[in-house]
């Protein structure tokens, strides 16, 4: 038996995938964030009522996606990888779009009045704008991916699909505590959000907010 099948909830010293690479780093990666997030908070709860179009924004999206990512981090605690894999696609969206309105300056009335389809870019338009040096093949998986987890794609069934004890491969309705590629593979993308996240607060908010 995995000696992970006996725990009904997992702690940060019993969790299946405790001391992979990229969780590692996704770890410190939303203790460095945390920080930073609070000096931004201070600022903006300071100075509410003179916050910028592009500032106003930050508030509001900054904030849901590092909510989003720490979703993701305690649902790999618990080993629910399909689960934490599905929230990727709206933590991407939201950091492509705090980038889409940091490059383009005339989009922010757009988002300011509902981010309305058609007057939005399309979601690959906000992907490639997020990923300009990226090879386009890559990018293009990277979509394809993305939204085959939304709309139930087979591509998006490796998260889930996992071995039991009798090395039976299938599709889990539950935990799955021995598939540490794939939580890898969340924790990267997850921790290369928050590096963009990282980078477009320095852009957004003044000097004083630096630290």
């Amino acid at each position: 038996m995995n000696k992970h099948t006996n725990h009904i909830i997992f702690t940060p010293d019993t969790e299946p995938y405790l001391g992979e690479p990229m969780l590692h780093q996704l770890d410190n990666m939303i203790i460095c964030f945390s920080e930073k997030n609070l000096v931004i908070a201070r600022y903006t709860r300071e100075n509410k009522e003179s916050l910028t179009d592009i500032e106003q924004a930050g508030c509001s999206l900054i904030p849901s996606a590092f909510s989003l990512i720490l979703s993701i981090r305690e649902l790999l605690r618990q080993g629910y990888l399909y689960g934490a894999a599905v929230l990727l696609r709206p933590v991407v969206e939201r950091v492509s779009i705090i980038s889409y309105l940091c490059d383009n300056k005339k989009a922010i009335s757009t988002w300011k009045n509902g981010w309305n389809y058609p007057d939005r870019p399309t979601f690959n338009q906000l992907i490639n704008n997020l990923t300009q040096d990226t090879p386009h093949e890559g990018k293009d998986e990277f979509i394809k991916m993305l939204h085959s987890l939304i709309h139930g794609g087979e591509d998006s069934l490796s998260f889930g699909a996992m071995k039991d004890d009798l090395a039976v491969f299938g599709f889990s309705s539950s935990k799955v505590v021995n598939n540490p590629a794939k939580c890898n593979d969340i924790a990267l993308i997850s921790c290369s959000m928050l590096i963009i996240l990282l980078a477009r607060m320095v852009q957004i908010f003044p000097p004083e907010t630096q630290c």
